[in-house]
């Protein structure tokens, strides 16, 4: 469907840059029918501009813009509410003592990878090197064990990256390793029917009192406009609020593509969070784990009213932003 979407787009174009007002909105229309989704885009584009005023394309970009405009469909969810938590599990992070993440910490030398200087300048150290160390491939999940260490070796020996999930869950056991909590975070969009989501860090500054986000697969974090380091939660407030939000300079993809705020923020993640998913427990091997049906508790941040696809149906479930982005306390022995 994907191809003749793209190919009605074109047609519409070219059309319009012809002056052929009827074929190019027929054109348009059948694209949207086919399901053209990329709102920003469309309105961005000035090969359409000769459409701009007719009531057909309004109608139909009001179509795109309910499905394709994301900052927007952000702002449609319902707002979060406090409630109770009685049943729910503890949120808890490896204790960087346990042999288990110990042994990444020594396998990896990340005191020399961290270095010295502040937390914000260790965690965006390793960020970086971990960005640099495994390639990202979102079409492949590794038939390892999964953790840094087997991720790591499954990488180098197969000569090939591994899916935004992966990355998370290998720089996750690297914080942690060093004694920085760290989860990784699941970012999903509100259509249960797309199965493109997004996993990232968040990772807690304790000069800072919060979570900041951190993303492995495109070395990339968020800033206010005085360059502090944003949180997952803060940069989905600013984009309901429409309030600055920065992207850093150094974002790209496997030191290829750089991205930018607009596509990274406005277009991928703004699809990707309107809700979020978490194991209860970060620790070592958390996700082989779970792949041998042993019983792991994950959680869930949804907006009020919203209804979690079948799949994710044994995830505990909160609306309360409050408890789900909750400062660490707890570790695993």
């Amino acid at each position: 469907m994907l191809c003749f979407t793209n190919l009605h787009y074109n047609q519409a174009c070219v059309y319009a840059l012809l002056k052929d007002k009827k074929n190019a909105l027929d054109a348009f229309d059948k694209s949207v029918e086919a399901g053209y989704s990329n709102y920003s885009h469309a309105m961005q584009d000035t090969d359409l501009d000769l459409l701009r005023k007719e009531k057909r394309f309004i109608r139909a970009m009001q179509q795109v813009r309910e499905v394709g405009d994301y900052p927007y469909i952000l702002r449609q969810a319902a707002p979060y509410a406090s409630m109770e938590h009685t049943g729910f599990p503890e949120l808890v992070y490896e204790d960087a003592s346990n042999w288990r993440i110990r042994s990444v910490k020594d396998y990896f030398k990340l005191d020399s990878v961290a270095g010295d200087g502040d937390e914000i300048s260790r965690i965006l150290r390793v960020l970086n090197w971990a960005h640099n160390l495994i390639p990202h491939d979102g079409s492949h999940w590794p038939v390892c064990e999964i953790d840094a260490i087997d991720l790591y070796n499954y990488s180098k020996t197969n000569n090939r990256g591994v899916n935004c999930r992966a990355l998370a869950i290998f720089l996750n056991e690297c914080y942690l390793a060093l004694g920085i909590p760290s989860r990784f975070i699941t970012c999903l969009p509100k259509n249960p029917n797309d199965t493109d989501c997004h996993v990232i860090n968040a990772v807690y500054v304790s000069s800072l009192a919060k979570w900041v986000w951190i993303d492995p697969s495109f070395n990339a974090w968020v800033t206010d406009e005085k360059g502090t380091l944003l949180s997952i939660q803060e940069v989905r407030e600013r984009m309901l609020s429409d309030q600055p939000y920065f992207l850093n300079e150094e974002a790209n993809w496997n030191n290829q593509a750089p991205q930018t705020k607009e596509y990274y923020l406005d277009y991928y993640m703004a699809k990707n969070l309107y809700w979020f998913h978490t194991p209860a427990r970060s620790i070592f091997n958390v996700e082989s784990r779970w792949h041998r049906n042993q019983e792991e508790p994950y959680v869930a941040l949804i907006p009020g009213g919203f209804n979690i696809p079948d799949q994710w149906a044994e995830t505990h479930i909160t609306t309360d932003p409050t408890w789900f982005w909750q400062t660490p306390s707890s570790t695993h022995p």
